[in-house]
């Protein structure tokens, strides 16, 4: 865990740059409150609209990480059920089936708050 957290740190500082190392990017989001010219499925040059591809990179992160952790808390809940089923009356075995569940509901938690981030850089940023 301890080795995790700085390399996320890392990817995070680095997103703006992988974001802005490109020409063009295509648009997955609709971010016309940033330009109008920023909408779904457009092709925008980075010269011109660096904001709308930083924040479509952030995006498109923040969909993919989400869905990475919705199906693990999915399969940790299926586990700890699992196991409390299972246990056949041994107290270890039912706290550890508890235990799953209870720390897929707080991955469920950070799964919904990962899905606010880009609406938190746009209120940093003020747009």
């Amino acid at each position: 865990m301890n080795k995790i957290i700085p390399v996320l740190a890392l990817a995070f500082l680095l997103l703006p740059m992988v974001a802005l190392a490109q020409d063009r990017c295509h648009l997955v989001a609709d971010l016309t409150y940033i330009d109008p010219a920023c909408t779904s499925g457009a092709d925008v040059s980075v010269d011109d609209y660096g904001a709308c591809c930083l924040f479509n990179s952030i995006h498109v992160v923040t969909n993919w990480v989400s869905g990475i952790v919705g199906a693990f808390v999915g399969l940790f809940i299926i586990v700890g059920a699992f196991m409390i089923v299972t246990a056949g009356g041994v107290p270890e075995k039912v706290t550890r089936g508890r235990n799953y569940i209870f720390y897929a509901v707080a991955g469920m938690i950070v799964f919904l708050f990962a899905r606010a981030i880009p609406s938190a850089a746009k209120a940093i940023m003020g747009m």
